[in-house]
């Protein structure tokens, strides 16, 4: 589904609707218009009122993710009497990401795999990328142990580790996260 211009999306093709103040003389319009990272195609005169000249067409990715837009500069489309267009239309602009959101676990308390006699140890959680609906349930928490003040905002999390099992001896614990449990903007889950 298409957003508001600045949005991220992981589809490969979308489809934009156009609207002209008047008719245009047929849709090859789509020669003219400016795109950034793909192609469009498919331009077609959608049934509009009286005021509305809508026009729909489909556009294709052909590189990698990152910036795309489209643009349709000045002098470049012209009606039935041959005036053209006086404005530029504003551009759009869309991220294409397909790559899937990363989790960093951290600890300034020591590496994975260190030993400590402390009850506690603090844990950073670092996402590669924004994400709004990571929380502490896409954590998977092993051996006696529990989290606690878990805060953040959609790129760094903090929490508190703590043991909940007896003092003596040792024990494992560790915190990872559950594959495809939380998504980035343009819907990408994470896969571990």
């Amino acid at each position: 589904e298409i957003g508001a211009s600045g949005f991220s999306t992981n589809q490969s093709s979308l489809t934009f609707t156009f609207q002209a103040n008047e008719a245009l003389p047929d849709v090859s319009i789509q020669d003219n218009i400016v795109v950034n990272g793909g192609v469009l195609s498919s331009m077609t005169a959608v049934e509009a009122g009286m005021d509305d000249h809508l026009y729909t067409a489909v556009f294709t990715h052909t590189i990698e993710n990152g910036l795309k837009s489209i643009h349709v500069p000045i002098g470049s489309i012209q009606d039935l009497a041959m005036n053209s267009n006086v404005d530029a239309s504003n551009t759009f602009e869309w991220t294409y990401d397909t790559a899937p959101p990363t989790l960093a676990i951290d600890s300034i308390n020591g590496y994975s795999g260190f030993k400590s006699d402390e009850a506690w140890i603090a844990v950073v959680f670092t996402l590669s990328e924004a994400c709004s609906d990571f929380d502490e349930t896409d954590l998977i928490i092993t051996g006696n142990a529990a989290l606690s003040n878990f805060t953040g905002d959609q790129l760094m999390f903090d929490a508190v580790l703590y043991f909940t099992g007896e003092e003596e001896g040792s024990e494992i614990l560790t915190v990872q996260v559950a594959s495809s449990s939380f998504t980035d903007k343009a819907g990408n889950k994470n896969n571990i």
